[in-house]
């Protein structure tokens, strides 16, 4: 069994949604386009991981980076590098654990 998780973001608004611990995919993407919507228009899922971590990097103009990895911190500094690929200025919005 797994559980999954998903992070949801609007690049037109900035706004995010994310869930976790969820037995399936799609049930994980649901929720994190549901609780995206509520703050803004444009919500796509952007990173979906299984037993692991993930993280979401944005910038001030609504650049994003992801990345998930089996730990919280290569999870955040590969969602940041990813972010900086593009940005100037990035720090992480959410992070967390499906596992």
């Amino acid at each position: 069994a797994g559980y999954y998780g998903t992070i949801a973001f609007s690049q037109d608004t900035g706004a995010s949604g994310s869930a976790w611990n969820y037995e399936a995919k799609w049930q994980a993407e649901n929720r994190s386009l549901r609780e995206c919507s509520k703050h803004g228009r444009g919500c796509k899922v952007v990173l979906w991981f299984r037993n692991a971590c993930g993280a979401l990097a944005t910038s001030p103009g609504n650049g994003y980076g992801t990345q998930w990895n089996s730990g919280e911190y290569g999870a955040r500094s590969g969602a940041l590098r990813e972010c900086r690929k593009y940005n100037r200025t990035c720090s992480i919005e959410t992070s967390f654990c499906s596992n």
